[in-house]
């Protein structure tokens, strides 16, 4: 630039501050007539700029001034400035105003003076202008230095003439190293400087543009930037450079650097992912399935992504899953975990778990459901199996004891609600131990097939036919009174009368039935049951095909009265003893303990087994001294042989009355201090059943037991109901899985399956695995492979008396014992 241009800007500029400044500033020319007169002095000096303009500046002054004004001109035209000199001057109305006032001569091209500025304010208002001023300075400058964005300003020869502390701070530079240097020399790749160079082409075309642009750390790490340029212009709007605003977007570019990674694992282990995954849209659309889904399913992803849920759920379960969708999209919940079937293409089902998860976007509102699939429709048969087998009678299919009380409290329910009856038949076959006996077990077992398939056909289908247990069958009627059940009883017994054909041989079988009414005899399913169950023994004795119960069965002489009686007695008087049956470890065959299982030696019937008295002592109230009975004979046997070097435990059975009985942590404490036993010594065994009738009192009952250190078992698992979702919280260390399972480990597949489900079950609930009702050698092995810890059979010995146990234990190992 040259010098005449120079001047010619400065001159340019000043008469901008002239007529934009608040101050009061005029121009005049070294023969001293005004030639500018701002707004500042318009309202300082009352002149207006016609009055002012064109008139020598000697009308400002007082008179006899000029010559001070003639002196003062003669040294402008030399440069000299003058500053900060005070003066009165006169204002357009005659009045005074003393002023502060500041000169500096004016240059043309030529270097030779040709005006002055005169600066000049109320001395009365000096502070609060400077004020201002310096304020207004300060601003500027902290506006520049503060900036959120780097300013930087080049040539037209691409050297850096300004650039303010934070684009210096942003590249890690003093601003002295980056002032003279060409932007390019800060940007990270050759391809960045190309793509600049003809960013420079525009900018000085005087294009304004906003770019994205990658600079070079002094550290070497990468800035990365939006820039925005524009042109700067000179005199006559020549450009003479480049403002440039940088604003800092490193940790933007990260974050989608990051998503973009995230989207891409995600992608990938979508994909990849061995679990089904299925993304879900917030207006309940599929968007995405991946291949292990197809797989799973028989679908392709186009096919699911076109019919959508309809294709894998029935309509039944999509208001569920909706339901479930919206917990999640409204922010009830996060993440769920649940079990959801899908229909896959043949028209099979599906069973998964299923990890149900929300996917918001940064403001937190969901966007997507995300379901990941695990298959589980081989354990999901197996439970239903399980499931089956705990209500239902391994042997006829029918409903069992757990399932017929349920039934029957249904039944009790609806009646209520609907006003109306319901019967209950309890049925005991005449002279089927006979059966068993002449014609062995397994014909009985045909007989009690074939007497369950002939119930069946005689009753209708919202009825219920069930065994209870050995030759006892039990019958659900709706809607009926005595009289109907009556009719239904006579139907039952014809169907009976009929000769059944069992291995080629006609047998013939009669029963004895009792029957009681809701609400006529009972309000409650259990005392039904008793009541029903007293009217059969009623028909027993009498020898009536049937029996309706009334109260006088219950007066002094009935027949279950005596039989309580004689019970009662055996407690008392020594009719009872003890028969053991070990249970030894798998892996090497020692025994660990023996189960006491009691007799009762009833006078006029031999040998009694538990089976034909335990119920009846349930249901009078004798379980209690009968349990106790046994607790103390098994700890002083138990005892007796650990003192005689023999380390082994003895097993107890608990009824349901037992676990309901508040006293039994006593009882037991009580015995094991009398005996003298160690409490790890003794093993309760509870039926799963029992445990599940009354789940919050047994679980109380259960952890005072375990408080003493003795063992819990649960007795005949898989025939419960429930207790898979039950199981974790029970304070047990065992399961004993029931022989009916175990009798169909090697022929049975189902059987074999559900088997290796309850061991894998119990293992991670860190509970010991005992299989009971080993009959082989075969079945021994096969529960070795499959890794169950104890084994309980005939294969291994029969419940013998403590005298046999104690030659059994101290003799060598058996072929069985040896075996294992």
């Amino acid at each position: 630039m040259t010098q005449a241009n120079r001047t010619y800007k400065l001159a340019a500029l000043v008469a901008a501050i002239v007529e934009l400044s608040d101050d009061a500033i005029f121009i005049a020319g070294v023969d001293g007539v005004i030639q500018s007169w701002n707004p500042g002095s318009v309202a300082l000096l009352g002149y207006t700029v016609e009055q002012a303009v064109g008139h020598h500046a000697s009308m400002l002054l007082r008179p006899g001034r000029e010559e001070a004004l003639q002196g003062f001109l003669k040294h402008v035209r030399t440069g000299e400035k003058v500053r900060d000199v005070e003066s009165v001057f006169v204002r357009h109305d005659g009045s005074l105003v003393e002023v502060r006032i500041s000169v500096a001569p004016l240059a043309d091209a030529n270097g030779e003076f040709v005006a002055f500025l005169a600066i000049f304010r109320d001395l009365s208002e000096r502070n609060r202008q400077e004020a201002a001023l310096r304020a207004r300075e300060t601003s500027y400058q902290k506006l520049v230095e503060t900036a959120h964005e780097g300013i930087w300003m080049v040539d037209v020869d691409d050297r850096s003439t300004f650039v303010n502390q934070h684009m210096a701070d942003l590249l890690g530079y003093s601003v002295e190293e980056m002032l003279g240097r060409s932007p390019s020399d800060f940007y990270f790749s050759e391809a960045g400087r190309l793509e600049r160079d003809q960013h420079r082409i525009r900018s000085l075309e005087g294009i304004k543009e906003s770019r994205d642009v990658v600079y070079r750390r002094r550290d070497g790490e990468p800035l990365w930037a939006v820039v925005a340029t524009t042109p700067i212009l000179g005199d006559g709007k020549r450009i003479e450079g480049t403002l440039a605003m940088v604003s800092d977007i490193t940790a933007r570019v990260k974050a989608e650097e990051s998503l973009r990674a995230s989207e891409r694992l995600f992608r990938s282990l979508f994909n990849e992912s061995p679990a089904g995954q299925i993304l879900s849209s917030s207006d309940r659309k599929i968007v995405a399935v991946n291949r292990a889904f197809c797989e799973m399913t028989g679908y392709t992803e186009a096919e699911i992504l076109q019919s959508g849920w309809d294709a894998i759920t029935p309509a039944d379960d999509q208001a569920g899953i909706f339901a479930a969708f919206e917990r999640l999209w409204s922010g009830e919940v996060n993440t769920m975990q649940i079990e959801r079937r899908y229909r896959r293409k043949d028209g099979s089902w599906l069973w998964g778990h299923v990890g149900v998860a929300r996917v918001a976007d940064d403001l937190g509102r969901a966007r997507y459901v995300i379901d990941q699939v695990q298959d589980i429709s081989d354990r999901k048969q197996a439970q239903q199996a399980l499931e089956h087998q705990a209500l239902h009678d391994a042997l006829t299919g029918l409903p069992n004891r757990v399932l017929a009380r349920d039934r029957l409290d249904q039944a009790i329910l609806l009646a209520r609600r609907q006003q109306t009856r319901v019967a209950l038949l309890i049925i005991d076959l005449d002279h089927f131990k006979e059966v068993n006996d002449t014609f062995g077990h397994q014909a009985g077992d045909q007989l009690l097939r074939q007497v369950g398939e002939r119930f069946m056909a005689e009753l209708r289908e919202t009825d219920t036919v069930a065994r209870l247990g050995g030759d006892e069958f039990a019958i659900v009627l709706l809607a009926a009174d005595a009289d109907a059940a009556g009719v239904v009883a006579a139907k039952l017994l014809a169907a009976l009368e009929r000769p059944f054909v069992v291995e080629g041989q006609a047998l013939d079988v009669g029963a004895s039935i009792g029957i009681a009414v809701y609400p006529d005899h009972s309000d409650t399913a259990d005392s039904m049951l008793r009541r029903a169950d007293i009217a059969m023994y009623v028909a027993k004795r009498s020898r009536r095909t049937h029996a309706i119960y009334t109260r006088d069965h219950d007066e002094p002489g009935d027949s279950r009265l005596a039989l309580m009686a004689q019970l009662r007695q055996a407690i008392n008087e020594g009719g009872l003893m003890l028969h053991y049956q070990p249970i030894a470890r798998l892996r090497d065959g020692r025994v660990e303990r023996l189960e006491a299982l009691v007799r009762w030696q009833r006078p006029g019937h031999g040998l009694v087994p538990p089976s034909d008295f335990i119920t009846f002592a349930e249901q009078t109230g004798l379980i209690q001294p009968l349990t106790q009975w046994v607790l103390q004979s098994a700890l002083t046997q138990c005892a007796e042989w650990n003192r005689g070097g023999q380390p082994v435990g003895v097993a107890v059975n608990i009824s349901m009355r037992n676990l309901l009985d508040p006293q039994l942590t006593e009882i037991v404490a009580q015995i094991l201090r009398e005996t003298k036993a160690r409490p790890e010594w003794l093993t309760l065994e509870i039926t799963e059943s029992t445990i599940m009738a009354e789940s919050q009192r047994t679980l109380e009952t259960l952890q005072k037991l375990r408080a003493l250190d003795v063992r819990l078992s649960i007795d005949d698992f898989g025939t419960g109901y429930s207790s898979l979702a039950y199981l974790h919280r029970l304070p047990v260390h065992e399961m004993k899985i029931d022989k009916s399972f175990i009798n169909g480990l090697i022929g049975d597949t189902t059987s074999g399956a559900i088997v290796r489900a309850a061991v894998d079950l119990g293992h991670k609930l860190k509970l010991a695995v005992v299989a009971e009702g080993i009959e082989d050698a075969a079945t021994w092995q096969r529960a070795r492979t499959d890794k169950i810890d104890y084994g309980q059979g005939y294969f291994l010995a029969r419940p013998v008396p403590a005298a046999e146990v104690t030659a059994w234990l101290t003799a060598p190992p058996s072929p069985a014992r040896a075996a294992a």
